[in-house]
């Protein structure tokens, strides 16, 4: 290539970004990220899976982040995806409803940032058990 040709492309690049021309060099591809409960209404104490499933599916290693509300799950800031799935476990304390949603932060080349569906978790008490004893006077009277 001649130094005019380079030249040229490398004007014509400069005149793109005066003139405020914005060229994508690339598509990002969309995606779209769904997520599941293993159970609600659930009861304090016991433990609740939340699963973020991310399609098409990005490659492993990229990360979710699950949030309560509009706050970050603890621990679970940014679960690694497997084959487009991450999973957030839980234990509540306390009983409650919580808005969760799941977030695919995306990458700066091939995938698309996207936001869940929001799963409305119940936690209730676990329901109360009633212990009932027995007792005798002693052996059986005889008349």
């Amino acid at each position: 290539m001649s130094v005019i040709g380079r030249l040229g492309a490398g004007l014509a690049a400069a005149l793109l970004v005066v003139l405020g021309i914005v060229v994508p060099a690339f598509a990002q591809t969309l995606t779209t990220t769904t997520l599941a409960t293993s159970g609600s209404p659930s009861v304090t104490g016991a433990s609740v899976t939340y699963t973020a499933t991310v399609a098409p599916s990005p490659p492993n290693g990229e990360t979710v982040a699950f949030s309560d509300g509009g706050t970050t799950i603890a621990g679970c800031g940014a679960k690694l995806l497997t084959s487009g799935v991450a999973t957030c476990a839980v234990t509540y304390t306390s009983t409650g409803t919580h808005p969760i949603t799941a977030a695919y932060g995306g990458d700066i080349t091939n995938f698309d940032a996207s936001g869940s569906n929001t799963v409305t978790q119940v936690v209730n008490a676990p329901a109360s058990t009633t212990t009932t004893t027995l007792a005798t006077s002693g052996s059986p009277s005889v008349t």
